[in-house]
């Protein structure tokens, strides 16, 4: 498929997600949340993981909605977990490039050999449940998503990287592939902690996709097309099913 091609069908996936999710009621967020967040907390790789890097979910109104792609898995409890099962944790800031430390910016530059991105996610230390509760929606000046956001600090790379990342997305498969919003934030993110892991010879971190049944795009009826920049996710979670992208 021709790159016009990929872009044009993934537009058309991410509006069939969207409107599958413009109707899916809060009760079964939550319920399909809590059963994640369940076993996200007993998975190996988690509770071996020191550095935990996760997302604030938007939040949503009742159903039917005007957007269903600010639908997402609720991890407010998730969060609350792995602070206190003793995490370092790590939520996400969009940021212009600039703003990053001079030897990221060359990672950057070393991993895109067409084009850098103006904005970049930084997964910035959150220390305690009183830093949670007081993150606020920042002004919308570089997304357009309403995202509660930690202040500018220490990022993950200060403190060794990261061992696991919570990643979101529109819609999975379960073989791990991710259909974003089409920002590129995690899938940059990513390549940067694979440069900066590579130098540091530390290992990347289990990526864990987190997913509704609704964002699930059934691959027998639909392909979702993968373009170059797009990454992999290792592990795919459905309420209490675990899906590995290695087996």
């Amino acid at each position: 498929m021709s790159e016009s091609g990929i872009i044009i069908s993934k537009k058309a996936l991410r509006k069939q997600v969207s409107d599958r999710l413009k109707h899916i009621s809060l009760d079964s967020i939550k319920t399909q949340s809590t059963l994640i967040t369940e076993t996200v907390r007993s998975l190996p790789i988690y509770k071996n993981a020191t550095n935990v890097g996760m997302y604030m979910h938007m939040d949503v109104p009742e159903s039917p909605r005007k957007r269903g792609s600010i639908v997402e898995v609720q991890t407010d409890v998730m969060i609350r977990n792995a602070l206190l099962d003793g995490k370092r944790l790590f939520l996400p800031r969009i940021v212009p490039l600039f703003s990053l430390k001079e030897d990221q910016r060359e990672l950057m530059s070393a991993s895109h050999q067409t084009f850098l991105p103006s904005q970049i996610l930084k997964m910035i230390h959150v220390p305690d449940e009183e830093s949670v509760r007081s993150l606020k929606v920042e002004d919308t000046e570089f997304h357009k998503f309403s995202l509660k956001e930690p202040s500018d600090g220490a990022d993950a790379f200060d403190f060794n990287g990261l061992d696991l990342l919570i990643v979101p997305g529109l819609g999975f498969t379960i073989d791990g592939k991710r259909l974003g919003r089409g920002k590129g934030f995690y899938d940059n993110f990513i390549k940067l902690h694979r440069k900066w892991s590579a130098n540091c010879n530390k290992k990347m971190p289990e990526l864990i996709g987190i997913s509704l049944q609704q964002q699930i795009i059934d691959q027998n009826s639909l392909e979702l097309p993968m373009e170059e920049h797009d990454e992999i996710i290792d592990t795919i979670i459905v309420e209490d099913k675990v899906y590995s992208s290695r087996s």
